[in-house]
């Protein structure tokens, strides 16, 4: 072999190797990007789905919230109602039978008893 013929193989596995090696850089560069863009994108979507997933459990817990402090007031107010009434009628009770009593008395003592058999003198 001549000088010339090693130094034409060599440039040529020199070429190849080149090449090989920047196709390998290639692949590796674009499965590197790949990744790191699929990685990105899935913590992107979990961070998504736990947003979410936080905004509907401090919803659900909000409507919890307003539905139980509804639910108290309406037992408060029920509650305030049925007081009222109760004191009203234990106000108003006696006045009746006070009412009642006078104008038994009145009739009593007002009466005509000489058209009635059942007085007494």
């Amino acid at each position: 072999m001549t000088v010339l013929t090693v130094l034409t193989v060599l440039t040529v596995l020199t070429v190849l190797t080149v090449r090989t090696v920047l196709t390998v850089l290639t692949v590796l560069t674009v499965l590197t990007v790949l990744t790191v863009l699929t990685v990105l994108t899935v913590l992107t979507v979990l961070t998504v789905l736990t947003v979410l997933t936080v905004l509907t459990v401090l919803t659900v817990l909000t409507v919890l919230t307003v539905l139980t402090l509804l639910d108290v007031l309406t037992v408060l107010t029920v509650m305030t109602v049925l007081t009222v009434l109760t004191v009203l009628t234990v106000l108003t009770v006696p006045t009746l039978l006070d009412v009642l009593t006078v104008l038994t008395v009145i009739t009593v003592l007002t009466a005509d008893c000489t058209d009635c058999t059942d007085c007494t003198d």
